[in-house]
């Protein structure tokens, strides 16, 4: 039914995004880098340093609590698994103190758990953090990055995040990337497996975009040749990220979206659809600061990316990354990134995620508006002095609708369902998602109560025939 659902949608948009089998809808699972950034000292911190005892211990926490049957589905290792030198034949190869039965095995293990395995590397020589990557800096010098193509598939690899990084960065969308996800399509279609691609490191608000030295974003020919891609500076798992993300996302303000061509904003909210999606980083709900060997991390703060410099064999402490965020905020990043159609792709130790925090990742009802098959970007259509109402149209015909209060204090966010999408006239019933009960049916608008500050109320509505 989801396929007839998604062909019919592709029937009313324009579906041209890159045909690979796989992101219908937006990604769904665990990553390494928000909790764990590149802790590889495990003699130091044996359970939380990046190994394949950390990953199958996820991945089995994934199937025992319950987040597999929720559409949690791929556990990705982003950065600092490899050994620090090639294999004697130039290929790439994982560290073998902390991978000792290889990434083939591994990922064999993965899927035997019913999950789906994703790695990380960069368009450059090395990753971000100092580590061998494909090292294709034009398509005339892209030898090496064949070689590693074809070892991610050989390891049975289900989603690459290809960063950009050293000698790379501002990877070329036009030539280098659509090489490289060609590569990856021809693959999985000799192996059967295919292949999430993820170019990462595109960020709209970095230096090298103000400074003038890429073309116009190409977001059409990004969606041909890409499932997913990063946008803005990596998340930190504090408040002021979130909001500076939310901002962006609005792609209303030249201040906090500046554009590059005329018709941006528009192209910006407009390109998401099935096997398309737009990716604001990790979430950051669970990820707290409970433990004294945590280090906390600050917006835009490089320093706090590596926690033991370039030296990665000295760390003083775990290198771990703790946030800040109180329960309403934490609500408040899922629901925005499920109204934006983005990945849900968990920054959190999962073994230790707090109940609360759980609950707000594991709400059915606020996964199905993420997971909608329509896979629609939600726009805000209101702000008035922080007060926002955001709305995204669902493939049955409902609307999900946030209301997101941005300033520090309570206030009430009234609803008039013409901005919306309705006519002043409908008999609209509306659903609380986030408590997961129904408000009645009502006409012209609603009221809720006064909405925390920095908090997020979600609701679904439908006419009522």
């Amino acid at each position: 039914m989801k396929g007839l659902v998604v062909l019919l949608v592709c029937l009313t948009r324009s579906c041209v995004g890159l045909q690979n089998g796989v992101g219908q809808t937006p990604l769904m699972g665990w990553m390494s880098w928000l909790r764990f950034r590149c802790s590889t000292n495990c003699q130091l911190a044996p359970d939380n340093c990046i190994s394949e005892h950390l990953v199958k211990r996820m991945a089995d926490t994934m199937v025992a609590d319950g987040w597999l049957d929720l559409g949690y589905e791929y556990v990705s290792i982003d950065d600092c698994y490899q050994a620090d030198t090639r294999a004697a034949d130039g290929s790439l190869q994982a560290n073998s103190s902390r991978f000792p039965s290889g990434m083939k095995a591994l990922a064999d293990y993965v899927h035997s758990r019913g999950l789906k395995l994703g790695l990380y590397t960069a368009m450059g020589s090395t990753t971000c953090a100092g580590f061998p990557a494909l090292g294709c800096p034009s398509v005339d010098n892209c030898t090496q990055a064949k070689k590693d193509v074809d070892t991610f598939l050989s390891w049975g690899v289900d989603y690459i995040k290809v960063d950009s990084c050293s000698d790379s960065v501002g990877a070329n969308f036009n030539t280098t990337h659509p090489l490289i996800s060609s590569w990856f399509l021809a693959g999985a279609n000799r192996t059967g497996r295919p292949v999430i691609y993820h170019p990462s490191g595109i960020a709209l608000d970095n230096n090298i975009w103000k400074q003038g030295a890429k073309e116009p974003q190409q977001y059409k020919l990004f969606g041909a040749i890409a499932n997913m891609w990063r946008h803005y500076a990596d998340m930190q798992p504090v408040w002021a990220e979130v909001d500076r993300i939310i901002n962006f996302w609005a792609a209303d303000d030249n201040e906090s979206h500046p554009v590059t061509y005329e018709e941006e904003w528009e192209d910006f909210l407009s390109v998401s659809q099935p096997g398309v999606f737009q990716d604001p980083d990790a979430l950051v709900v669970g990820n707290v600061n409970d433990s004294d060997t945590c280090k906390p991390c600050n917006p835009y703060d490089p320093s706090g990316g590596f926690c033991g410099g370039s030296n990665r064999s000295v760390q003083e402490v775990p290198c771990m990354c703790c946030g800040t965020l109180s329960a309403t905020e934490e609500q408040t990043n899922m629901v925005m990134w499920s109204m934006w159609a983005a990945p849900l792709e968990i920054g959190a130790d999962l073994r230790s995620i707090p109940a609360a925090s759980a609950a707000v990742l594991q709400n059915p009802e606020v996964i199905a508006v993420n997971q909608d098959v329509l896979v629609y970007q939600g726009r805000r259509v209101s702000n008035s002095d922080g007060l926002q109402v955001w709305q995204k149209r669902l493939a049955d015909g409902s609307v999900a609708v946030a209301l997101y209060n941005a300033n520090d204090d309570p206030a009430a966010i009234p609803l008039e369902f013409d901005t919306v999408g309705f006519t002043g006239c409908d008999r609209v019933v509306v659903r609380d998602l986030i408590r997961r009960t129904d408000l009645g049916t009502h006409v012209g608008g609603l009221h809720l109560d006064a909405i925390a500050g920095h908090g997020a109320a979600m609701l679904r509505l439908t006419i009522s025939w």
